[in-house]
C-alpha cells in the first residue's frame, strides 16, 4: 500500500507540474493576446490613414486622362530629332574627353597660389587700412587751414605779375 501511495502522490505531482506548465503557457499567450491587441489597435489608426490615401490615389487614376497622357508621350516622341540627340551625345563625349585632360594638381596648385596671392594683398590692405585709422584727420585739417593761410596772401602778390 505505501507503493500505491507514493505511485498516487508522483502522479499528483506529474499532475501539479503540469498544470502549472500549462498555467505557464496560458498566461504568456494571454500577455501575448494583450500586447497584440493594443499594436494592432495604435498601428489600426495607421491603417486607417493609409487606406484612404490609397483610396485617394485610386480617385485619381481613375480620372486620369490616359488616352491624353498617351498622346502626349507620343507627340513628345516624335518630337525628337535624332540628329539633335545624336549631336547632343556627342558634344557631351567631347565635353568628357576635355574635363579628362585636365591637370586637375596642376590646376589646384594654381588656385592655391592664387589664394595665397590674394590673401597677401588683403593683409597689405588692411596694413594700409590701420596706418591710414592712425592719421590725425583733426590735425591734418588744421594744416591745410594754416597752409592755405600763408599761401592766399602769397598769390594775390604774384597776380599781377602773371
Amino acid at each position: 500500500m505505501d507503493d500505491d501511495r507514493k505511485q498516487l502522490l508522483r502522479y499528483e505531482k506529474l499532475r501539479t507540474a503540469l498544470l502549472g506548465a500549462v498555467l505557464a503557457v496560458l498566461t504568456a499567450l494571454l500577455i501575448g493576446a494583450v500586447l497584440l491587441a493594443v499594436n494592432l489597435y495604435r498601428y489600426g489608426q495607421r491603417v486607417d490613414r493609409i487606406v484612404e490615401r490609397l483610396d485617394t490615389v485610386s480617385e485619381q487614376l481613375e480620372e486620369l486622362d490616359t488616352e491624353k497622357l498617351v498622346q502626349t508621350a507620343n507627340a513628345l516622341s516624335e518630337s525628337l530629332d535624332p540628329e539633335k540627340i545624336e549631336e547632343i551625345v556627342t558634344a557631351l563625349d567631347e565635353v568628357s574627353k576635355t574635363l579628362n585632360e585636365v591637370d586637375w594638381a596642376s590646376l589646384s596648385e594654381s588656385l592655391s597660389e592664387v589664394a595665397a596671392s590674394a590673401q597677401e594683398r588683403l593683409d597689405d590692405a588692411r596694413e594700409a587700412l590701420e596706418k591710414l585709422d592712425s592719421v590725425d584727420l583733426d590735425s591734418l585739417n588744421e594744416s591745410i587751414a594754416k597752409l592755405k593761410e600763408v599761401i592766399e596772401p602769397l598769390t594775390k602778390f604774384l597776380n599781377p605779375f602773371g
